[in-house]
């Protein structure tokens, strides 16, 4: 969503880095994770407060990386995630 907001849409990147978060927050994450508690897939408690743990201080470390650093340091640090995320998923998907 931040890369086609920003890159596509030419919505400054901290912008479209916020509308992102807000987007993501309610409509479909809680939604998706009643569907999975449902079904039966809810991992353990020990590792979903790990990741709310992880979500808030991860979350808060990047709003202030992304508002210590330049605009063109913050694309490229978005390109350097998005090919990390995209090298990552192609070695899962090959094993």
């Amino acid at each position: 969503m931040t890369v086609g907001l920003s890159a596509w849409l030419k919505v400054p990147q901290r912008q479209a880095q916020m509308v992102s978060l807000i987007m993501l927050t309610i409509p479909v994450t809680l939604p998706a994770a009643w569907v999975y508690w449902r079904e039966g897939s809810l991992p353990s408690w020990t590792t979903l407060l790990g990741v709310v743990v992880g979500l808030i201080v991860g979350t808060d470390a990047g709003a202030r990386l992304a508002h210590a650093v330049d605009d063109k340091t913050l694309y490229r640090l978005l390109i350097a995630f998005v090919v990390a995320m995209a090298l990552f998923m192609t070695s899962q998907a090959l094993t």
